[in-house]
């Protein structure tokens, strides 16, 4: 209850404080206090937004290992909410705090007959639950309050020295008389104006003069601000900028650009030479799919595989060590190694699984299944998707060690509450046991399994030693393109909700 009602404080809390504070003393006929008002608010977002662009300091819940940020999610909804329009990022200063600071230091400052005392007890109150919600609910860190509450004090001394000159020129009710003086005469307008514009400068004139110094340390903040901006954004952009597929391994990384419509061209970078390579080979009529292990890179198609060797390599165009035609059509391939190190390359055909060398040799295996198509390899061992009654399984063997023989089955991690949601918002059952593998990532001991369970997929990482199994994406949220090596992991999740009736889930999900 708790958590529900701190949320709930900091989400409608903060919007009915701010329109409050401006809205109220419109509402009363109190210019005076309004026209303040309104300028404090105006600084703090002014002082803020540095701050935001380019000293970003993640919430408390988005940092700490093994802490959740209990505003964020307390229901999909609102988590859906808060992911759409929070970047996470923007914790120094808190102007959950710095903004009801200023307006209560404003109020305090200019409420000289009290008339708004008790508005002004109530935002005390306000701020002080404030500090404990976004504390308690994993949003800020201590020194954001501090930073709000000073961002909120600058602001405020800065409106009491400049809200006289600003509202002299701002204020809607000298416009008319302005304008009739415009049509009335506008010669003497004009020099009136331009009599303003000069006095104005008469001060910078005196390089002694406080004007000056203002204009000095405003043009060093710029300057400063602007390189600080170009040094914390900077890219550097290699050859091939716009890649429409890509992978990359232990020091390559492969692009796949289309230069001109229905042409391809496949760069190969050196990362640690900075040097580019183009693989050469006959022309591909669409986009070839890349896998990369190591040294060894194959490109394929539907009917095609190439096989380059990169170690050693000093050419400008690379030619492929052989280039492989099939009949039948090519469902997936990976690239893996024997135990002696010689790399092998792995395909699925028409629900059997082909093995060949680094020459184009053949190595006979006996695996074959129904309905698969996703294949992965690392080291000796090769993981296939299929389906069971029991629901979608991975099966483990090896070319070399034809008694290894592994199935999993892939757990039922269900989550009535979740189920039941996506099934309402995307309009698909959730159904683990028709669910599909449609994604398989292994390495060493562990195999990270994308699944299809109808709304979302979902990633889930297995131990092929223990059969151990871990729910590793959020189960409300599309996962995909996942990637595992050296005991790190990577994957893909998009935390919304974007229900998309005219395409397939897998297809929302990408």
């Amino acid at each position: 209850l708790l958590s529900i009602g701190m949320t709930h404080f900091y989400v409608m809390g903060f919007m009915t404080a701010t329109f409050a504070s401006f809205v109220f003393p419109i509402y009363f006929d109190d210019r005076y206090m309004a026209d303040r008002v309104t300028l404090s608010m105006f600084f703090v977002y002014i002082l803020a937004v540095p701050f935001y662009l380019f000293f970003n300091v993640r919430v408390t819940g988005d940092y700490i290992p093994m802490m959740d940020t209990i505003a964020y999610d307390l229901t999909p909804e609102i988590h859906n909410w808060f992911t759409q329009i929070d970047p996470f990022t923007n914790g120094m200063p808190s102007l959950h705090i710095g903004l009801p600071f200023a307006i209560w230091l404003t109020y305090e400052l200019w409420d000289e007959d009290n008339r708004w005392i008790i508005f002004r007890r109530a935002l005390v109150v306000y701020i002080a639950l404030t500090g404990f919600a976004i504390l308690y609910l994993g949003i800020h860190w201590v020194l954001d309050i501090l930073g709000g509450i000073i961002i909120g004090g600058i602001a405020v001394q800065i409106t009491a020295k400049v809200h006289r000159p600003i509202w002299r020129f701002a204020d809607e009710r000298l416009f008319s008389r302005r304008l009739a003086h415009v049509i009335d005469d506008p010669i003497d307008w004009l020099k009136k104006s331009w009599k303003i514009i000069t006095n104005s400068f008469k001060p910078i004139q005196k390089p002694s003069t406080t004007q000056t110094k203002a204009l000095i340390v405003t043009l060093m903040m710029l300057t400063g601000t602007v390189l600080l901006w170009d040094a914390t954004h900077q890219s550097f952009p290699i050859e091939g900028v716009t890649p429409s597929h890509a992978a990359g391994s232990e020091g390559w990384v492969i692009g796949v650009e289309e230069p001109t419509i229905g042409e391809y061209q496949i760069t190969i970078w050196n990362v640690s030479e900075k040097v580019s390579i183009i693989a050469g080979g006959q022309d591909w009529g669409s986009i070839p799919n890349v896998e990369i292990s190591g040294n060894s890179l194959v490109l394929f198609g539907q009917n095609r595989i190439d096989y380059f060797e990169l170690n050693g390599t000093q050419s400008v165009i690379i030619e492929p060590i052989f280039s492989r035609f099939e009949i039948i059509a090519i469902n997936d391939l990976s690239v893996g190694y024997s135990l002696d190190g010689m790399p092998y390359i792995a395909y699925v055909q028409n629900n059997q699984i082909r093995v060949i060398d680094n020459r184009e040799e053949s190595i006979i295996v006996s695996i074959s299944s129904m309905d698969f198509t996703i294949i992965d390899a690392a080291g000796s061992k090769i993981a296939w998707a299929i389906e069971t009654e029991s629901g979608p399984a991975v099966n483990i063997s090896s070319p070399f060690n034809p008694s290894l023989a592994i199935q999993i089955v892939i757990e039922d991690f269900s989550n009535e509450i979740i189920d039941n949601h996506l099934s309402e918002i995307y309009g698909i059952e959730v159904d683990y046991k028709h669910s599909t593998i449609v994604d398989l990532s292994m390495d060493g001991r562990y195999i990270i399994a994308v699944v299809d369970i109808g709304p979302i997929n979902r990633v889930i990482l297995i131990d092929m030693v223990t059969g151990e199994q871990l729910l590793l994406s959020d189960p409300a949220w599309p996962a995909s393109s996942p990637s595992i090596a050296q005991g790190q992991i990577a994957f893909l999740q998009i935390p919304r909700f974007d229900p998309n009736p005219d395409v397939g889930a897998s297809s929302a999900n990408d």
